[in-house]
């Protein structure tokens, strides 16, 4: 009995061993979760970070717009690191479109475009995505056909006075899309559909000269909004040139800091044209305290 109680003694032991080397693999195998592709994100709040934006987004030289503000489309633009997305929609041909100022300038309907993010965002969990829906010509089918295109389920709910999650929280929860509009919605329906007017604050938007960028006078942000600071110039539309004029780090990071002293908040998103010019990316990783 001595001998059969030693050896089940044995057993139990190597059992344990090999338990915890098991427990030690799979630690050592399990990698640190990167948030919008840096683990330093996570624990920021979605009002902390600053995200890398396109105006215009869908306007590009690739799909033969005219007058483009773009060398590539959105699927290449969220490829390459782009986060914040501005698409302008209208009614055109009986049904919704992304245009920009006339859909005879170049056109691709709203479906493609929801059907673009989404393939990117179950190729990428651990990326936070936000759109900005601007309207002219508005309709109530848009939020229905972000439901349809299976967006809503990734889209964040968010209400007046609610503290913004981190990113770490927005990515577990699978809530990692937020959805803004110049629209309406019906707010109990489509709770993730949000007021651009109600939860974000822009620095004016248009300029000719990189002199006339301004950072707006009077703003006042609230803690559950979060700041845009659009950073293109249109002379008389926009072109490449213009895009070398501003695109760079040392003019981003100079207006970012001198806006935010204005603002009081730093730019969550620094929106710009022909982004593959310049260096936005790298300046947002660096504003984000990024240096790997």
């Amino acid at each position: 009995m001595k001998q059969v109680a030693t050896y089940i003694l044995t057993l139990c032991a190597a059992a344990c061993v090999l338990a915890a080397a098991a427990v030690r693999l799979c630690v050592a195998e399990t990698p640190a979760l990167k948030c919008n592709g840096s683990p330093l994100l996570c624990d920021k709040r979605y009002d902390q970070v600053v995200f890398p934006a396109t105006h215009n987004s869908t306007s590009n030289i690739e799909d033969k717009w005219k007058f483009p503000n773009h060398f590539f489309p959105v699927s290449r633009q969220l490829e390459d690191g782009i986060r914040g997305l501005n698409i302008d929609l209208f009614s055109y041909q009986g049904d919704i479109y992304t245009c920009h100022t006339y859909c005879a300038f170049g056109n691709k309907k709203l479906s493609g475009v929801l059907a673009d993010i989404k393939k990117f965002m179950d190729q990428n969990p651990g990326e936070v995505v936000t759109i900005f829906l601007e309207y002219y010509e508005g309709s109530a089918r848009v939020p229905e056909l972000i439901a349809e295109s299976g967006l809503a389920a990734l889209a964040l709910p968010h209400k007046k006075g609610e503290q913004w999650p981190t990113l770490r929280q927005m990515i577990e929860s699978g809530r990692r899309l937020v959805v803004f509009s110049t629209d309406a919605a019906d707010p109990a329906k489509y709770p993730w559909y949000l007021s651009t007017r109600e939860f974000s604050v822009w620095s004016p938007y248009f300029a000719e000269k990189p002199k006339e960028l301004s950072c707006g006078s009077g703003l006042i942000k609230r803690a559950d909004q979060i700041y845009v600071m659009p950073n293109f110039l249109t002379n008389p539309v926009a072109n490449p040139e213009l895009a070398k004029k501003v695109n760079f780090e040392s003019f981003l990071t100079r207006r970012t800091s001198k806006c935010a002293e204005a603002v009081g908040a730093v730019p969550n998103f620094i929106q710009i044209d022909f982004y593959s010019i310049g260096d936005l990316i790298g300046t947002v990783r660096k504003l984000n305290g990024i240096q790997e």
